[in-house]
């Protein structure tokens, strides 16, 4: 052991010379001493990410006359990605826990840093008696090359600031107990991961608003005296809390007090766009204490901390669970579906931030704490329903004959030009609420004036499109004027589109001409001829001798003349030509075409 310790020692030594920093456990042995553990801190997974893809793509051709998108585009552009509930989170967590001690590559397995233990002689093992108040914890198997077989009471009580929570256990460790109040008053906790937690005793999760995902991992067939694994009141009375099981979690002894589902049962959890969603069958799974038989059915249980807006499109989706949006900072726009039904105690509790909750009308059930805390809140639902009555009732501003539309009716991009080139635009733009918008729509006015689709910015996250020639070659010569629609799309597809951006102009140059001929005349004379350039009102012919730079030989005013004679030449002399055409912009300056793209040489 004394050999183990002094190499932990110098290997600490060696990575910290490195840059990198290290931390030691404390070596000292003893019977029930305090110790603080210093470790190196681990990453833990913190929940789904909902990145959305930029779909800016470019496309190879624009007409002038059609405004209709391809049906390939029009296809993609509708279509709706559900992810997987946990193939992005909880299935690499159980990789992660499986593998932990390996990836250690020591005896000794750390945790997170400053957690303090005490030495319990009796059962020869640790107890982790005080926690640290930080986002992530990871809780070891062993300390001091011992096993951690309890989290003490109290010994997170109050950190609010830990938001997820790992114990970190072999297949194979002894099992880990939860002491009574444990992570009591954790109140920005949402998830724990229990891998081999034998028992969560009671009250050890209360006054944890927001946790909703509480994850075992082989339990195999443990029993405690007939006991259940977690106890009554573990959590709050009104929790969201889903317990979900590993595969060898055969035994399972739970309560009506929470969802239990398997880890990979996605036709009873799953997430969409940050959302979880949870199936509330009382028919099959029993009924829930403080929750209505008639609110069976999918409801929204919880949503990651980072959205802005929620438009649920599901129309499976019936309700908004208990606390589901408990004390989201930065949610500001929510759009229940067409279906929902209900809206469960505390569903929105301390919004502060939340300004509009789109309620349809076959919602006939809001608890009466539903929106405490929401300040900022405008209710928007049809005329007559019950939401209205329900936002009178308790002095909720409201907007009565709300429909979808309504949602971008303010909204009008601002819309300018930040690079303008010969041959190519950047157009960028801003919306003043742009958590309502789930992407843009890029229109350009035709020959008969109307606007036509040009591009489609997929993604709330992009507001900038280069409009470049070598992508849109029937943009050549043309004044193009464009403008910007935010858009998002409802539940039956129907695509919304906010009021259009003001408008912005440019000219793109006419393409350069190409020479057909170089044709050699009598009397030191050479014909140059060229193809007709669209939209030109002018060429320039250029000229280089014997690989000297260039220079404009005759400037020809008139977009029809296409040929045009060089004299005094050279016998024996190399020539170079290249054209150039030319056209006035729409603020009266002329704008020439690329010159680098055609050339002809000669041997006079």
């Amino acid at each position: 052991m004394k050999n183990k310790k002094m190499l932990a020692m110098l290997l600490a030594l060696t990575v910290t010379a490195a840059g990198t920093p290290v931390y030691a456990a404390d070596f000292s042995d003893g019977n029930l001493e305090s110790v603080q553990e210093v470790a190196e801190p681990e990453k833990i997974l913190t929940g789904d990410t909902a990145l959305e893809e930029d779909s800016n793509a470019q496309e190879n051709q624009e007409s002038d006359e059609s405004g209709v998108t391809s049906a390939e585009e029009t296809d993609e552009f509708t279509e709706e990605d559900v992810a997987s509930a946990f193939t992005d989170d909880t299935e690499n967590e159980v990789a992660e826990a499986q593998s932990s001690d390996t990836e250690s590559g020591s005896e000794e397995v750390t945790g997170t840093e400053g957690l303090e233990y005490e030495y319990d002689a009796e059962t020869d093992t640790y107890h982790l008696v005080k926690g640290v108040n930080v986002e992530s914890v990871i809780i070891p198997e062993q300390y001091n090359g011992k096993i951690v077989s309890e989290i003490g009471e109290k010994a997170f009580a109050g950190c609010d600031r830990i938001k997820n929570v790992r114990v970190n256990r072999d297949w194979d460790q002894e099992t880990m107990i939860i002491r009574q109040s444990a992570f009591e008053g954790c109140i920005h906790l949402r998830k724990v991961m229990l891998n081999r937690v034998i028992k969560v005793e009671k009250n050890a999760f209360r006054n944890c608003p927001q946790l909703s995902e509480c994850v075992y991992i082989s339990i195999d067939n443990l029993f405690i005296d007939g006991g259940e694994f977690i106890e009554r009141d573990a959590f709050d009375p009104d929790n969201k809390v889903c317990v979900y099981l590993g595969e060898e979690s055969n035994n399972f002894k739970g309560n009506k007090q929470y969802f239990v589902a398997g880890l990979f049962d996605e036709d009873y959890v799953f997430k969409e766009s940050g959302v979880t969603y949870v199936c509330y069958d009382p028919n099959m799974t029993g009924d829930m204490e403080g929750i209505s038989r008639e609110h069976e059915g999918t409801r929204i249980l919880d949503v990651q901390d980072e959205l802005e807006t929620v438009f649920v499109k599901d129309t499976n989706v019936t309700g908004v669970g208990r606390k589901a949006f408990y004390g989201s900072e930065k949610i500001k726009v929510v759009k229940l579906g067409s279906q929902n039904r209900y809206i469960e105690t505390k569903a929105f509790f301390d919004c502060e931030n939340l300004e509009r909750v789109y309620i349809p009308d076959t919602t006939n059930d809001i608890a009466d704490d539903a929106f405490d805390g929401c300040n900022s809140l405008v209710i928007y639902t049809p005329k007559g329903s019950y939401a209205e009555k329900f936002a009178r009732k308790h002095n909720i501003p409201v907007v009565v004959s709300a429909t979808s539309q309504d949602i971008l009716n303010d909204v009008k991009p601002n819309l300018r030009v930040t690079k303008k080139e010969k041959d190519g635009v950047t157009l960028k733009w801003e919306i003043s609420q742009p958590y309502l918008a789930e992407g843009y729509e890029v229109e350009r006015k035709n020959a008969q004036g109307e606007y036509v689709h040009c591009s489609t910015i997929k993604s709330s996250e992009v507001n900038t499109k280069d409009i470049e020639l070598w992508n849109y070659s029937k943009f050549y010569g043309k004044n193009i004027t464009f403008r910007v629609k935010a858009y998002f799309v409802d539940e039956d597809g129907t695509i919304i589109y906010s009021q259009p951006s003001n408008t912005v102009k440019t000219t793109f140059c006419p393409v350069q001409p190409k020479i057909t001929s170089l044709t050699k005349k009598a009397g030191k004379k050479l014909t140059v001829k060229w193809k007709k350039s669209d939209y030109a009102i002018g060429y320039q012919v250029w000229r280089s001798v014997d690989g000297k730079k260039g220079v404009c030989i005759k400037t020809i005013k008139g977009g029809d003349v296409t040929s045009f004679t060089d004299t005094n030449l050279k016998e024996g002399t190399t020539y170079i030509y290249w054209i150039k055409s030319y056209r006035m912009d729409y603020q009266n300056k002329k704008i020439y075409s690329r010159s680098n793209d055609y050339s002809k040489s000669i041997v006079y």
